[in-house]
């Protein structure tokens, strides 16, 4: 008998967008992408339990294909066995990927690669997302959700029929339960789907955040150090002008520099979804997007300074 499967929200907000990082309306229908992901975790008794998801590549459609396909290369197979010993004792009790605006179900293909996965491990789960089940529900009565509705989180969880599994054996859905509190979870993900496309880009990730911090970086020097050298060139005993000229310029600035707070942090929240062989940019841009955020508070803090000097 199979093992129930259980989810949280850390695994479920993760694969939602991923999902949506390479299939939304602000992406042309044929830019968009399948993704594809790990499921990590562990059998506690008689559950699967679903710890994190880690995603790990997509695709975009061949025009010779009427679905889109999405499996691994030669580097995923290396990258992933060395996930897999950092990962232990946990490992990886199935696999996810998307359906972008199609039905929910196992292709050929992907009962293909089912079958990989529960010849390794009988309980092993494939879990297949429609980015688009959210998006286009987002005005969902969150007090209405019905569990396991897939209008809710947008997936179904398959396995294949067994005892003696082969590529004709048929799928089945799998009933799921979710750790933690529907409503809040299904509130936190409709507050992030909007910002995925501006926040994490299906393509060019890396130059964008360069231009970002480049920028930002010197639009928050410039704007202090102008108004600041403007100050210092007007006659300390002309207080009343310097005043004048503060209290003009001083709103703009720093309602321009908190704003950046908030999107910096924003930016390095969503690199925590980045593809695993994204990781290299994810590690050096969460630095230098901290270091842009020490940045702005110390001008910030400067501001305030230059403030009570007037």
């Amino acid at each position: 008998m199979n093992k129930d499967v259980l989810l949280s929200e850390k695994p479920i907000i993760k694969i939602v967008i991923s999902a949506t990082r390479f299939a939304n309306f602000g992406l042309l229908k044929e830019d968009w992408g399948e993704v594809y992901g790990l499921l990590q975790g562990k059998i506690e008794g008689e559950n699967v339990i679903v710890t994190d998801a880690i995603p790990f590549t997509h695709t975009k459609k061949d025009e010779s294909e009427l679905f889109l396909k999405v499996g691994f290369g030669p580097e995923d197979y290396v990258a992933a066995a060395e996930l897999s010993e950092k990962i232990a004792p946990e490992f990886f009790v199935g696999w996810y990927h998307s359906h972008p605006n199609i039905d929910l179900f196992l292709s050929d293909f992907d009962n293909e690669t089912q079958l990989g996965y529960q010849n390794q491990n009988p309980d092993a789960i494939a879990l297949v997302i429609d980015p688009f089940l959210i998006i286009k529900n987002l005005d969902l009565d969150i007090n209405s959700l019905e569990f396991n509705n897939e209008k809710t989180f947008g997936f179904k969880i398959f396995r294949l029929e067994g005892p003696e599994i082969n590529l004709e054996s048929k799928f089945y859905e799998v009933k799921w339960q979710f750790q933690g509190d529907i409503g809040s979870t299904r509130e936190k993900i409709n507050s992030l789907i909007d910002k995925i496309p501006q926040f994490l880009p299906a393509q060019n990730l890396k130059a964008r955040l360069e231009k970002f911090i480049e920028l930002n970086n010197e639009k928050v020097k410039k704007q202090f150090y102008s108004l600041s050298d403007y100050i210092n060139q007007i006659k300390k005993k002309d207080r009343k002008k310097r005043q004048e000229v503060f209290e003009k310029q001083y709103p703009d600035i720093k309602k321009f520099n908190d704003k950046l707070i908030e999107i910096i942090k924003t930016r390095i929240y969503f690199l925590d979804f980045v593809e695993y062989k994204e990781y290299n940019i994810r590690d050096e841009f969460i630095q230098r997007l901290n270091d842009l955020l020490s940045y702005v508070i110390e001008i910030n803090n400067k501001l305030e300074k230059l403030k009570n000097e007037i």
